[in-house]
C-alpha cells in the first residue's frame, strides 16, 4: 500500500505565526513581512522540487506574487489571534515519477481549494536526506478568506473549518491518489498500492494505529536524543506486541463454557442499552400522563363548570359579532361602478335609482338582523350567567359537580384540595410574618394539598427514574465500546461472563469488572504494557 496522509493545521496569530514567514519556508523563497518589519530569508534551504500559486481565474493579478498575496493577507485580518492561513500536508506516492506527482497535486488543489474560491501556494518537497527516501510530500497553504476580483471578502467561509469538509477532503485524496495510481501505474499494479482514508477500525482491521512523531522529533531520535514522542511512539509498538502474543496464548488457551466472544459480548451490551431505551421512552409516557393528571386536577372548580355551562353561548356570540361585522361592511360598501353600470344610470336613472335602494334595504336589513341575533345571543347568555347564581343554577352545578365526582373522584379530590389550598394561602399570606405563623400556613397548606403532594412525588420518581435510565444507557453503550476496542486492539477474544440472572445494570458492571480481571490475569507478565492499553481503553469507553 503506498503512503497516505492529509493533514490540516491553522497559521494563527495566536501562535506568534505569520503567513509571510511560513509561505517562505515552505517555498524556499525570501519575502518581507510588511507587518512584522522583518525579512524572511530561506533560499539557501533545499528539498523544495517546484513552488507556485494557483488561483481562481477571477482573482486579480497580484495574488500571484508570493510577497504581495501575503502581505495582503495579513493586513486583511485585524484581530491579534487571527487565523491568517491554513496548511494542508499531502504525502505524495513513491511509485509516481516527480511530473506525475506535481500532477496529482495540482488536480487535488485545483478541485478542492481554488474552485471554492481559495487561493493555494503549493511547495513539493523531496524527501530529507537522513529521512525515508519515500516521503515525497507537499505544503499547500491556503487563504482563508475566498479571493474575488476586487480582492479578499470581508467575511470568512466558516464552513472550511467544519469536521465534514476535512472528512471529504481526505475522501477526495484517497480517490484522486488511487486514481492517479492506476493511469500511471495500471490497474493491476495500482491494486497492490491502493490507499485508503479510513482508519484500521472503519476497513475493520484488527490494528492499532501508528503514532506520528513529527519532524522535529524524528530529528532529535535520528541523533540519539530521547523524545517523548518517540518513547510514545515505541510503546504503542510494544503494546501492540504484547496485544499480539497474549491473543495468540488465548488462542491456545481450552475455553471454558462461561465465556463468551467479546465482540458478542459487546453485541449484548448494545442490546441491553437499546432495550433500556425503550424503558426510557415508557417512563417518559408514565411521566406526561402524571403531568396530564396534575394539570386536570388543577382545572376542575367551580369557576371552571361556570365558564364550560356559557361555553357555548360565548362561541354563538363571538360568530355572531364576525357575522354582524360583515354585514355592515357590505352595507357601507354600495356597489361598484364599472363601464356598463355607468350606461345604465345614463340611460334609466328611475330604475337605477330605485335597483340600489333595493340592494341597499337589502344589505341594511341583513345588517339589522346580525344585529339583532348578537343582542339576542348576548341576551341568553345574560340571562345564562344570572340563572347560574340563582338556586336552580346552584343545583345544576351541584349535579356537575357530583357527575363529575361519580367518573373521576380521586382527580376532583385532589381539584378541591388544590382549590382550598389556593384559598388558604391567599388568605393567610398578609395575615402573619412570625416564623410560627409560617409554620402554620405551611402545616395547613401541605395538608390540603395531600393527594397534589402525591402526584409530585410520583412525578419526581418518575423524573429520577428517567435519569437512572439515562445513565444506564450511556453505561451499557460505553461498555460495549470498550468491548469492541478490546477486540479490535488484538487484546483478548473472549472473557468469562457473569451470571446473566443479575439485572441488566448490575450484569453490565460485572461484565466491564470480568473483562479487566481476566486480562490481568491471563498476563500477569506482561503487566506494564497491558495496564496502558487498558488505561487508553477504558478512557475512550468510560469518557475518563
Amino acid at each position: 500500500m503506498a503512503d497516505y496522509r492529509l493533514s490540516v493545521q491553522f497559521i494563527s496569530r495566536s501562535d506568534r505565526r505569520s503567513a509571510v514567514a511560513a509561505a517562505a519556508y515552505r517555498a524556499g523563497d525570501c519575502l518581507e513581512d510588511e507587518r512584522g518589519k522583518m525579512v524572511h530569508d530561506y533560499t539557501r534551504k533545499g528539498g523544495v522540487v517546484h513552488s507556485e500559486i494557483m488561483a481562481p481565474e477571477s482573482a486579480p493579478g497580484w495574488v500571484h506574487d508570493r510577497e504581495s498575496l501575503w502581505n495582503a493577507v495579513e493586513a486583511t485580518e485585524k484581530r491579534k489571534d487571527a487565523q491568517v492561513a491554513k496548511e494542508v500536508q499531502l504525502s505524495l506516492p513513491a511509485e509516481l515519477n516527480p511530473e506525475q506527482r506535481l500532477a496529482l497535486a495540482r488536480a487535488f488543489v485545483a478541485e478542492n481549494f481554488v474552485a471554492k474560491g481559495m487561493v493555494a501556494d503549493v511547495a513539493i518537497h523531496a524527501p530529507p536526506r537522513e529521512g525515508d527516501a519515500r516521503n515525497h510530500h507537499a505544503h499547500v497553504l491556503l487563504t482563508t478568506r475566498q479571493i474575488g476580483p476586487d480582492g479578499f471578502l470581508a467575511i470568512k467561509n466558516r464552513e472550511w473549518n467544519s469536521k465534514e469538509q476535512l472528512h471529504e477532503w481526505r475522501e477526495n485524496w484517497a480517490k484522486l491518489q488511487n486514481r492517479h495510481l492506476v493511469l500511471s501505474l495500471g490497474e493491476e499494479k495500482a491494486r497492490e498500492v491502493q490507499v485508503s482514508h479510513q482508519s484500521y477500525a472503519e476497513r475493520g482491521i484488527a490494528k492499532a494505529p501508528g503514532r506520528h512523531i513529527g519532524p522535529e522529533a524524528t530529528a532529535m531520535e535520528r541523533k540519539g536524543e530521547r523524545t517523548r514522542r518517540g518513547q510514545a511512539a515505541r510503546q504503542s509498538q510494544q503494546i501492540q506486541a504484547a496485544g499480539r502474543e497474549l491473543k495468540e496464548q488465548l488462542a491456545a488457551r481450552t475455553v471454558s463454557p462461561g465465556t463468551k466472544n467479546l465482540a458478542a459480548l459487546a453485541g449484548e451490551l448494545e442490546g441491553i442499552a437499546n432495550r433500556m431505551k425503550g424503558e426510557k421512552a415508557q417512563a417518559e409516557q408514565r411521566l406526561q400522563a402524571i403531568q396530564e393528571k396534575m394539570k386536570a386536577a388543577r382545572r376542575i372548580t367551580r369557576a371552571a363548570i361556570r365558564k364550560e355551562s356559557i361555553a357555548p353561548l360565548e362561541r354563538a356570540e363571538f360568530e355572531a359579532k364576525k357575522e354582524l361585522e360583515r354585514r355592515e361592511t357590505e352595507a357601507k360598501s354600495g356597489r361598484d361602478l364599472d363601464a356598463k353600470t355607468i350606461l345604465r344610470w345614463v340611460t334609466n336613472p328611475a330604475e337605477m335609482l330605485w335597483e340600489t335602494a333595493r340592494e341597499q334595504m337589502a344589505r341594511d336589513g341583513a345588517a339589522n338582523a346580525a344585529g339583532a341575533k348578537l343582542k339576542n345571543i348576548q341576551a341568553q347568555k345574560r340571562e345564562a350567567l344570572a340563572w347560574l347564581k340563582t338556586p336552580q343554577g346552584g343545583e345544576f352545578i351541584k349535579a356537575r359537580v357530583a357527575e363529575i365526582k361519580a367518573t373521576a373522584p380521586e382527580m376532583f379530590e385532589a381539584a378541591e384540595r388544590v382549590r382550598k389550598a389556593e384559598k388558604t394561602r391567599s388568605a393567610y399570606q398578609n395575615a402573619t410574618k412570625t416564623p410560627k405563623g409560617k409554620e402554620i400556613i405551611a402545616a395547613q397548606v401541605k395538608k390540603m394539598q395531600g393527594d397534589l403532594g402525591a402526584l409530585r412525588t410520583e412525578e419526581r420518581k418518575a423524573r429520577r427514574n428517567i435519569r437512572q435510565l439515562d445513565r444506564n444507557i450511556k453505561t451499557a453503550s460505553r461498555t460495549a465500546k470498550v468491548a469492541r476496542d478490546m477486540f479490535e486492539n488484538d487484546l483478548p477474544s473472549s472473557v468469562r461472563l457473569p451470571s446473566r440472572t443479575l439485572g441488566d445494570t448490575r450484569y453490565v458492571k460485572a461484565a466491564f469488572d470480568e473483562m479487566q480481571r481476566n486480562l490481568r490475569a491471563l498476563a500477569p507478565e506482561q503487566q506494564k504494557a497491558l495496564t496502558l492499553n487498558l488505561r487508553r481503553v477504558i478512557s475512550l469507553g468510560l469518557g475518563g
